[in-house]
């Protein structure tokens, strides 16, 4: 320490006291304090000074002031640079001096230095040294991780956006460039939804408002539009920051592109479509087949093996008469063998012929001429045939089509009537949709559904031992319906009559 001439002993103690008192405040301070005369020695110091330049306070003690001075400016990283910053203070002795240096050991300080006034004159300058090594640290650890951060969203194939709770865009890494163009960042303080196509825009909003509720991530397939047009499909996971009241303030939006995999998954299902509706059609050519083998196994064989035993019987007769009765029944066996080809030969036609030209008909004058067609089975039953075609008066359809649904099953109401009652059979239509519909409903024999009801439609199959019954009508019905589109159902209840309802095929 510097050491002021010879006093008397009262000031000298005052003096000391004086002086123990600001070393006592000085000590106490945070920062190193360092005071340096105009001649370069040192008046003052604490001991945080002597910490922070790594001195023990003997050492301090042991050297004379320049030398402690001396010996702390070796431990500065760039000395010369030091000395100089000081002497140009010193130059300029009413300059204060704001900045930082590095000591050897890698501490980093905050420097301040300001003049030291005494009677309106520069006498020194008072220095303060800060350790802010941590701090410095941290920051550089910040900046690393804020570069780190930018150099990972900057270059990541992924588009990353920052939205705010309200859905709001706050920012966009620069891949989205590929999304919205080279002016991507105009979007930012607009609305994320804005960006969302029309069809997606309830799923997102929904989804966005489940992370908001239950502060979860959540992931979403949407089609973003593109600055270019169009529409680019997006997988999307939206995470949720939650601040310490437990409210959402941010969320990240981390995409990808998954384009090229929707479309295949559209190809997928187009496919699957198609192959279904393959399936189907060979499923029902293989039920035809089948429907088609038992016709031929049954119907066929027993007129066949018929023939054969009555030529074997003819041909061994010797009796004139017996012969030709063999010849009749011959001929017998032949027709019912044909009637039952033109069956097949009339079903396969149906099954084939889908582009069957249509045209307008109404059904009153089509019924009217199934109602000709069958005067005389009308007039022997005394049938009542009511129809209300008000609603739906007619329909681009096949005339021979409709013709021979009504004719199946008028006659089937006609045929299958109750011994009880007078038959009564309603015709109705009605437009449901772009569709006709029509109900054929009696109120005759009824049939038990639980029992036959998988066996209605089917070809040969009969219910009630009527001794025209072929179960030819009702399969040439539903096949003549089906064929263009439509379908036919049926509600009965034995003895309580049978509804038929035709959905014709748009």
């Amino acid at each position: 320490m510097n050491h002021s001439n010879a006093q008397n002993p009262q000031k000298e103690s005052e003096a000391s006291q004086a002086y123990s008192l600001l070393q006592a405040a000085v000590n106490s301070t945070a920062d190193g304090l360092l005071v340096v005369d105009t001649e370069g020695k040192i008046s003052i110091y604490n001991n945080r000074f002597l910490t922070i330049f790594g001195f023990s306070e003997e050492e301090a003690h042991d050297k004379p002031d320049e030398v402690l001075l001396k010996k702390a400016i070796t431990k500065v990283i760039n000395p010369e640079k030091f000395i100089a910053r000081v002497m140009e203070l010193y130059a300029t002795p009413e300059a204060e001096s704001n900045d930082y240096m590095e000591l050897t050991n890698g501490t980093i300080l905050h420097r301040y230095s300001k003049p030291q006034i005494l009677e309106g004159r520069v006498v020194g300058r008072v220095w303060s040294f800060r350790d802010i090594t941590e701090q410095k640290r941290a920051e550089a650890s910040l900046l690393k991780s804020e570069q780190l951060y930018r150099t990972l969203t900057d270059n990541m194939l992924e588009f990353i956006n920052l939205v705010d709770a309200q859905g709001k865009i706050i920012y966009l890494s620069p891949s989205t460039r590929q999304i919205l163009g080279d002016n991507y960042l105009e979007h930012i303080g607009t609305s994320i939804f804005s960006l969302v196509h029309p069809e997606d825009l309830e799923g997102a909003i929904g989804k966005f408002n489940q992370l908001i509720v239950e502060k979860k991530p959540v992931k979403a397939e949407v089609r973003y539009q593109k600055s270019s047009g169009g529409y680019m499909w997006l997988e999307t996971n939206g995470n949720p920051i939650v601040d310490e009241d437990g409210s959402v303030t941010t969320i990240v939006l981390a995409s990808r592109e998954i384009t090229d995999r929707k479309l295949s998954e559209e190809k997928i299902l187009e496919q699957n479509s198609k192959l279904s509706a393959i399936a189907d059609a060979l499923k029902n050519k293989n039920e035809q087949l089948e429907e088609f083998t038992q016709i031929v196994s049954h119907n066929l064989r027993s007129p066949v093996s018929n023939i054969l035993s009555l030529l074997e019987f003819y041909e061994k007769s010797d009796d004139e008469a017996e012969k030709k009765s063999f010849i009749k029944m011959l001929r017998e066996s032949s027709s019912k063998m044909l009637s039952h080809l033109h069956e097949l030969n009339e079903v396969l036609k149906i099954k084939q012929n889908k582009d069957i030209e249509r045209q307008w008909i109404y059904f009153e004058e089509a019924l009217e001429n199934v109602k000709h067609q069958l005067s005389i089975l009308i007039a022997n039953t005394q049938a009542n045939i009511v129809a209300d075609f008000k609603s739906a008066p007619k329909i681009l359809y096949p005339n021979i089509y409709l013709e021979s649904i009504l004719m199946n099953l008028l006659s089937n109401a006609l045929k299958y009537r109750h011994p009880d009652k007078t038959p009564e059979i309603h015709f109705i239509t009605i437009e449901r949709g772009a569709g006709i519909e029509m109900m054929v409903k009696d109120n005759g024999l009824g049939i038990n559904l639980k029992k036959y009801g998988h066996h209605i439609f089917k070809l040969r199959k009969t219910f009630h031992n009527h001794p025209e019954s072929r179960g030819i009508g009702l399969f040439m019905v539903k096949n003549q319906i089906e064929a263009l589109g439509g379908e036919i159902n049926i509600f009965s209840e034995e003895n309580n009559g049978t509804t038929f309802t035709v959905k014709f095929g748009e």
